[in-house]
């Protein structure tokens, strides 16, 4: 949110040996080629970093964010005017599990730190009597590049997030809804783990800047 395959770059040479010419002492000038199998490893790292890094984005920008139905029932009683449902101690503990085995799965220290803290943030946020989280996410990831030596990679890519919220001063004021979008251009570095699996070392945002 697995079959775990190790990928790694693979360097093939291709040799045509020559025959030697007894009769004239000679031999024919051996050629080589690229291998059809380092192609397509470097090809299959490339997509694996790929799919990874947008796993791993998609993951993080929903830390925090409790499930769709309570999303949706909470909204209603918003939009009518109506007690929102309490987010329960045990929905918050289910729901700070399943960040940390995200955390766990698609990032790698020195960024899985990072994370961490962020989800800690949003934990805090969802205790809050006077906030509700109406989900957040990601709505388009345009990789602009993907770069893949051996063991690392990096990848650089405009991202559309998106959140949903309500928050109010007090417990006598009405909710007040936001609805944020941002863009930024992210850059990531990712390591393959001995597990097989690619993850997020570290990652840098700024504002995008267009093509």
């Amino acid at each position: 949110m697995s079959t775990r395959v190790t990928f790694g770059i693979i360097v093939a040479i291709v040799t045509i040996v020559a025959a030697k010419d007894i009769a004239h002492g000679a031999n024919l000038p051996s050629t080589s080629k690229p291998s059809v199998t380092a192609t397509t490893s470097q090809a299959a790292n490339a997509s694996a970093v790929k799919t990874t890094f947008s796993r791993a984005i998609e993951a993080a920008a929903e830390l925090g964010s409790p499930t769709a139905a309570y999303q949706q029932t909470a909204l209603a009683a918003v939009q009518s005017r109506h007690p929102v449902p309490a987010f329960t101690s045990a929905q918050r503990i289910d729901l700070q599990a399943a960040g940390k085995a995200a955390i766990a799965r698609y990032f790698a220290f020195p960024q899985s730190s990072a994370e961490l803290r962020l989800l800690a943030k949003a934990m805090t946020l969802d205790a809050n009597p006077n906030v509700i989280n109406l989900g957040s996410g990601i709505s388009k990831i345009g990789v602009r590049a993907v770069t893949v030596t051996a063991s690392q990679a990096t990848v650089v890519a405009d991202v559309t997030t998106w959140a949903k919220s309500a928050a109010r001063p007090n417990a006598l004021a009405r909710w007040v809804l936001a609805s944020p979008v941002s863009q930024a251009r992210y850059t990531a570095t990712l390591r393959l783990g001995p597990d097989g699996n690619w993850r997020i070392t570290s990652l840098a945002t700024a504002f995008a800047t267009g093509p």
